[in-house]
């Protein structure tokens, strides 16, 4: 019989010794099959980009997130950085800050994050605009409904992952389907 294998993502709150804590657990639990595998998390300064209020972030500056992303990668354990607000600025604020945005997601990729989580749709095209092999996850908070938008969300914007809808949680038909489509189309659906 093949172990399974149990992963998990956390929170983030940009503490140090966050990562020295994880890792210990990851060694101590690691014949067992169970790792947290990836933080998630965003910085005060990008929160219109973020689900979290900014009250809720902590204030990072560009080097101390490239060094706990460093650390982090260090410990085994991936980021992911979340851009999931669902109203992340009318379309022309969302047009004034493009290039700044963009610059943003190459730089988050140069530090090493492993992805990024996004819940608009303008938000997934700056990302893809921005860089072709940043890996790309929807956000629960973009409430996919149907296969056939994660089929278009695959076409569009290349995910790689997707987090279910959570009103479609119980519905063993959706799931099913759902998870047929992604199985047969390299998209993981968590």
């Amino acid at each position: 019989m093949t172990k399974q294998f149990t992963s998990y993502k956390l929170g983030c709150n940009f503490d140090p010794e966050l990562i020295s804590k994880v890792k210990a657990l990851n060694d101590k639990y690691k014949d067992q099959g169970v790792q947290v595998d990836e933080f998630f998390g965003s910085d005060r300064d990008h929160a219109f980009l973020a689900a979290r209020p900014d009250f809720r972030l902590p204030e990072v500056d560009k080097h101390q997130l490239e060094k706990y992303v460093r650390a982090s990668l260090d410990a085994g354990i991936n980021f992911n950085y979340t851009m999931n607000s669902i109203n992340p600025g009318s379309k022309r604020e969302l047009n004034e800050k493009q290039g700044e945005i963009k610059d943003y997601i190459k730089f988050l990729e140069g530090i090493g994050v492993h992805r990024i989580t996004a819940a608009h749709s303008l938000i997934m095209e700056m990302v893809r605009e921005a860089s072709s092999t940043m890996k790309l996850e929807v956000s629960t908070v973009m409430h996919v409904d149907t296969v056939t938008q994660i089929k278009y969300l695959k076409d569009t914007f290349n995910i790689d992952k997707i987090c279910g809808n959570l009103m479609k949680n119980r519905n063993k038909r959706f799931l099913k389907q759902a998870t047929d489509y992604c199985n047969a189309n390299d998209v993981k659906y968590e």
